[in-house]
């Protein structure tokens, strides 16, 4: 039986190691090739890192059809070292009724996404969010107050992340008459910006990750047409094992 013990090779309960450092000057976005690159994330300079990864076309195409004729369903559950994966996963898959080969793929997905996501955070609890996102609550460039998230996007736009470089963070947080004019004001350079395509998974530092704060990634999800399908990986309300620290669990959002 796999548990979030097995699949990061933790025990339940385990002690989280703290190490102070000194924080990166710099943040940089890393794309790699395959899941094995994703350990870059542990560089004190890289903020955000992309695993191209295009999904198999019948896949892909098979998840666009259903996220066009499904209404809008977002479901959250925390899993924690010694629950039995496949079970509580296989229910949380069960909320968004997909036909029934199409589900067993997608809970395939999300139990390997899960495990890159332990084996990188170590933490004794995550959260697993997946769903149809209709509104467009994430559509003005943010930070979120955490310290590791992964993120896929199956069907819909991708999260798109801006590097460093081009972001204004003293625009973050302050009010403007409308959406763009804030997103223009927080990323003036707005080619500088990455959209991550479907099946992509991308890693994002929060300013709580050790060293990040008011560093966070900066980024955004954009309204389309059809409903972003999508799954989420974070901590859940506990300390997150990283190679020199821990970090907490608070979401934020940016005033609208």
């Amino acid at each position: 039986m796999r548990t979030l013990a097995t699949v990061c090779g933790v025990f339940a309960g385990a002690a989280v190691h703290h190490v102070e450092h000194s924080p990166a000057t710099t943040s940089r976005s890393v794309v790699v090739a395959g899941p094995e690159g994703l350990e870059v994330i542990h560089e004190p300079d890289v903020n955000t890192c992309l695993w191209s990864r295009p999904l198999h076309a019948d896949f892909a195409a098979a998840l666009t059809s259903f996220s066009m004729s499904r209404g809008p369903v977002e479901s959250s559950l925390a899993v924690s070292a010694g629950e039995p994966l496949e079970l509580r996963l296989g229910s949380l898959i069960e909320t968004l009724v997909l036909p029934a080969p199409l589900q067993a793929a997608v809970l395939l997905d999300v139990l390997f996404l899960v495990g890159v996501y332990a084996s990188l955070a170590r933490p004794p609890v995550i959260r697993v969010t997946v769903g149809l996102v209709a509104d467009d609550s994430c559509r003005r460039f943010h930070t979120d107050q955490i310290g590791l998230r992964l993120v896929c996007t199956y069907a819909g736009p991708g999260t798109e992340c801006a590097p460093d470089s081009a972001v204004a963070r003293s625009a973050l947080g302050q009010h403007y008459a409308s959406n763009d004019l804030a997103n223009l004001a927080i990323v003036p350079r707005g080619r500088a910006v990455r959209r991550a395509g479907v099946g992509d998974v991308v890693l994002l530092k929060g300013d709580d990750w050790p060293g990040n704060r008011g560093r966070g990634a900066v980024l955004l999800c954009r309204p389309a047409p059809i409903r972003r399908q999508m799954v989420g990986v974070d901590a859940r309300r506990q300390a997150v094992h990283v190679r020199d620290g821990s970090a907490r669990h608070r979401r934020h959002r940016q005033p609208k």
